[in-house]
């Protein structure tokens, strides 16, 4: 460490860092005059806020090129990283999905195999989407396949550059893994949730952002989807339906009257209900508001800004809830209200006119959060 702190500092009595412009924006906000000559930095596709970064990145390897434990450092990692590492497979429409990883990858890659012990082909590997290897799958969820048809769908977002907006992309894993037409932008914060009539699945997402709205796939030479400094407000539920461009897409649910809100959504293990969890920002307690399913196909027939109703079984932010079954009409959570270590509660569904009668299944423990996963 000593070492490291000396050659670091002999490189700072070196450096010579770049000239950085002061601007002169001087704007009055309650009465005070507040100086901001910075300003022009937060724009992070001018030209002029390129080239600081670019300057500013010089500088900065400029030193680690020069500290003589950096390259032992990088090589003792990079040994202790590689090893292969696997997820648990999931079972979907009769077959076993899994990711692997060879040790080094940028990304996992996704595999499937027909049964537990037959061999495992490639589904989707997306360090084939991006010579950088920065293309990461994000949300994705496979439909549920139990029509006779045998179709089995893959929907899944793909981020770029770590950003976390995303565009879902559709794969018919029946048909060799094709690729669909169907295209899904401007995601963000979402899950991915499909009917049990495998003709379309639930996302969330966000109007573009302003200067954004033209965009439909990253430029090279424009602005980065990551890289915009605006607030995303107005997070809105969608359901697109398969096959159809996203200009066809149906407004499912939106909160306009609470901009800082977000949606998702989960469909009941019967298929009967639409789960929406409501949060704002990232508070650990979100409402849940529940839509019948029964007359989906007559609600997207409708007016274009009409929205599903929903009954509200919480509609508080004071604990977090979500779901994990229902037994006929009993839905089963996990929640921390009144159980900072989680427990387990079911509820009857009703209308909304009366609150819910949350019965304990699994009581909180004095000494361990025994909720960490329940499937």
């Amino acid at each position: 460490m000593k070492k490291a702190m000396k050659t670091a500092g002999l490189l700072a009595e070196k450096l010579t860092y770049p000239a950085v412009r002061r601007g002169d924006l001087v704007e009055t906000l309650h009465g005070i005059q507040v100086a901001d000559p910075y300003r022009w930095l937060e724009d992070p596709d001018s030209p002029e806020t390129r080239e600081f970064v670019t300057q500013q990145n010089d500088v900065t390897q400029r030193v680690l090129s020069e500290m003589p434990f950096v390259a032992e450092t990088k090589a003792r990692m990079t040994e202790l990283f590689n090893y292969e590492k696997y997820s648990a497979p999931r079972k979907h429409g009769g077959k076993y999905v899994f990711s692997k990883n060879d040790g080094l990858q940028n990304q996992s890659v996704l595999y499937i195999q027909d049964e537990l012990h037959s061999d495992p082909r490639v589904l989707l590997d997306p360090n084939l989407l991006a010579d950088d290897g920065t293309a990461a799958l994000s949300s994705r969820a496979f439909s549920e396949a139990k029509l006779k048809d045998g179709k089995l769908f893959f929907a899944h977002g793909i981020s770029r550059g770590g950003s976390d907006w995303q565009t879902i992309k559709v794969m018919a894993v029946h048909d060799n893994n094709k690729i669909l037409d169907d295209t899904v932008e401007w995601v963000k914060f979402s899950s991915i949730a499909w009917t049990h009539d495998d003709k379309g699945f639930f996302y969330s997402r966000y109007p573009p952002p302003e200067k954004m709205k033209d965009d439909k796939h990253d430029d090279a030479e424009g602005p980065k989807r990551g890289t915009e400094t605006d607030s995303n407000m107005n997070h809105q539920l969608w359901y697109h339906t398969l096959h159809t461009p996203q200009s066809q897409d149906k407004l499912v649910y939106a909160y306009p009257s609470e901009p800082t809100f977000n949606v998702g959504a989960e469909v009941s293990d019967d298929g009967k209900k639409l789960l929406l969890y409501v949060q704002d920002g990232c508070k650990n307690a979100n409402m849940i508001h529940v839509a019948d399913l029964s007359d989906f196909e007559n609600f997207l027939k409708g007016p274009s800004d009409a929205t599903i109703a929903v009954t509200k079984l919480v509609d508080n932010m004071d604990a977090a809830y979500s779901y994990i079954l229902n037994d006929d009409d009993y839905y089963y959570f996990k929640t921390n209200a009144n159980a900072p270590r989680e427990r387990v509660v079911r509820t009857k569904l009703g209308d909304g006119s009366v609150a819910p009668e949350w019965e304990e299944v699994i009581p909180e423990q004095p000494d361990a959060i025994v909720i960490e996963g329940v499937h």
